[in-house]
């Protein structure tokens, strides 16, 4: 009896701690057109780390056209609009717990692709803004090469 209950005391621990470190990833690829395209990364109004500056840069690293900006100021060169959803939490430190990237089309504002990053704050640990960012670019840039890392 008290090896049984031992044994539910040590997996609900387990579950407990394995919970926290979830890392989860989607994403829906670039139509291949798009790799030859100009992107206009727009940085989002409440984003004081600008994180449009950082997607913009790894977006280069992977060789595609990226340039970054306020909303609604796109280059008359750009083909693609970028944006981004930023979702910051609370853990004894601020992390991102979240990460959308979405890619429209200028002309249409329909999306052509996306990618998702979401990890809990253990998951998160020693992780950077590139780290989270390039996880949801692996998932929206499928063909395009990886950058160095």
């Amino acid at each position: 009896m008290k090896l049984t209950a031992l044994l539910k005391i040590s997996l609900t621990i387990c579950a407990v701690f394995l919970t926290g470190c979830i890392t989860k990833i989607d994403g829906q690829p670039l139509v291949r057109d798009a790799y030859q395209g100009m992107f206009y990364v727009e940085r989002q109004p409440n984003d004081g780390r600008n994180l449009a500056q950082n997607i913009a840069t790894q977006l280069r690293a992977r060789k595609l056209s990226a340039t970054n900006g306020e909303p609604g100021a796109a280059p008359e060169s750009a083909d693609y609009i970028v944006s981004y959803i930023d979702r910051w939490q609370w853990d004894m430190r601020m992390y991102l717990i979240s990460l959308r990237i979405e890619t429209r089309d200028k002309n249409t504002s329909r999306v052509v692709g996306y990618g998702d990053s979401y990890q809990t704050s253990l998951a998160a640990m020693g992780m950077s803004f590139d780290d989270v960012i390039n996880r949801a670019l692996d998932q929206m840039l499928l063909e395009a090469p990886l950058p160095n890392r």
